[in-house]
């Protein structure tokens, strides 16, 4: 069974937003309780290739184990039960990553 960590990335099965049926894609865990892990997506950029006001780039991608540039949403957590949680892991954010992802949540009432 995994260990799941606080500023930990993995791949989830997440619903869609339009709630028609789920997506695996990475998730920066933020907490971890007993039967469900809160998280933020990530994402690479839009179609219009910029960051949006709620969005967080990650500076230090490479290094937390992802694949191209990629962003954390910070409007709304997803709570994930852990058995939607896939054996994928990606990395660790940067201890600058979630200094400055710590500050977005609070900007937008997520901390």
């Amino acid at each position: 069974m995994q260990q799941f960590e606080q500023w930990q990335i993995w791949k989830a099965k997440v619903v869609h937003d339009d709630n028609r049926g789920f997506e695996e894609r990475p998730v920066v865990i933020i907490s971890v309780e007993e039967m469900i892990v809160l998280s933020l997506k990530v994402t690479t950029h839009g179609h219009s290739g910029k960051v949006r006001p709620f969005e967080y780039e990650i500076m230090k991608w490479k290094e937390a184990g992802l694949d191209k540039g990629s962003v954390v949403q910070c409007e709304k957590y997803h709570k994930i039960p852990k058995e939607y949680m896939t054996n994928y892991y990606y990395g660790r954010l940067s201890a600058a990553d979630i200094v400055m992802l710590q500050a977005m949540m609070k900007y937008h009432g997520l901390a």
